[in-house]
């Protein structure tokens, strides 16, 4: 009984075949996989979201600089 996997010590996974056992594991290493895969593009994507909003932030700061500097002018003009 003791062979095998110690999540997976059932009769039906000790009699059936070794290749089925092998296809068995095989499948369940890819979905593992494909789990990890997902979290990893969903962190990523989080991570992207918030350097678009910190990018925009600087973006108004700018415009800000740049009406300041025109009203200087201005006045220097009309004085």
């Amino acid at each position: 009984m003791d062979v095998g996997p110690p999540s997976d010590r059932r009769r039906s996974w000790v009699r059936s075949p070794l290749w089925e056992r092998s296809l068995d594991l095989l499948c369940r290493h890819q979905k593992q996989k494909k789990k990890k895969e997902k979290k990893k593009k969903k962190k990523k994507k989080k991570k992207k979201k918030k350097k678009k909003k910190k990018k925009k932030k600087k973006k108004k700061k700018k415009k800000k600089k740049k009406k300041k500097k025109t009203t200087k002018t201005y006045n220097k003009e009309g004085n």
